[in-house]
């Protein structure tokens, strides 16, 4: 439900998804998730990054340098206008990032709300998937892709679904690996974590 279901999340439920332009998704080699800047900043614990916005510009400055096709996506909720002050400043910060790292012409920018699965779906599957927290990497693995995230998440380290990192070094490590060095999705903790879930 997760996966397939607009609007099914709680924190999802006002969000008026738009369709997804017509694109070859298929060449991108990593989606980088971005999550709020304002809301819920190291809850999880610490994982060497002050914040999200610390997280989204070092995985990105990390994925220029390595020459890597990427593409960013917004978090949904910073087009939700009933989220106020929080969807504005996310927003601010979300076109700071994208004016930072606009010359880089192997980056695009998913700059409004689409729902995750239409983009899933259109992906290639040796795309890896990057996500500081949040539910995208269940949706991924979920389907099968290879995601990378924070061990600082609030399910922790308990679940070995995810590729997860501790610190900056751990996770500039899987950044620089070749897709085939990673380990695949450990679906018997996926499924374990989504049924506590």
């Amino acid at each position: 439900k997760i996966t397939f279901h607009k609007n099914y999340l709680a924190w999802m439920k006002r969000i008026k998804f738009v369709n997804l332009e017509n694109h070859d998704f298929s060449k991108y080699e990593y989606v980088v998730y971005a999550h709020s800047f304002t809301d819920g900043q190291l809850v999880y614990g610490n994982d060497e990054f002050e914040n999200t916005y610390d997280w989204l510009d070092f995985t990105l400055k990390n994925l220029s340098r390595l020459n890597k096709k990427v593409l960013i996506k917004a978090h949904p909720n910073f087009y939700e206008k009933s989220y106020g002050i929080l969807s504005y400043w996310d927003k601010k910060i979300f076109k700071n990032i994208i004016k930072k790292y606009k010359f880089n012409q192997k980056f695009s920018f998913m700059n409004k709300p689409i729902f995750n699965y239409d983009l899933l779906k259109k992906l290639n599957k040796n795309c890896i998937l990057l996500t500081h927290h949040g539910t995208a990497l269940l949706e991924g693995s979920y389907l099968g892709f290879k995601t990378i995230s924070s061990i600082s998440t609030f399910y922790g380290d308990e679940y070995e679904h995810s590729i997860m990192w501790k610190n900056r070094n751990e996770y500039l490590k899987f950044l620089s690996s070749n897709i085939n060095d990673l380990p695949k999705t450990n679906n018997k903790d996926l499924y374990c974590l989504i049924k506590n879930l």
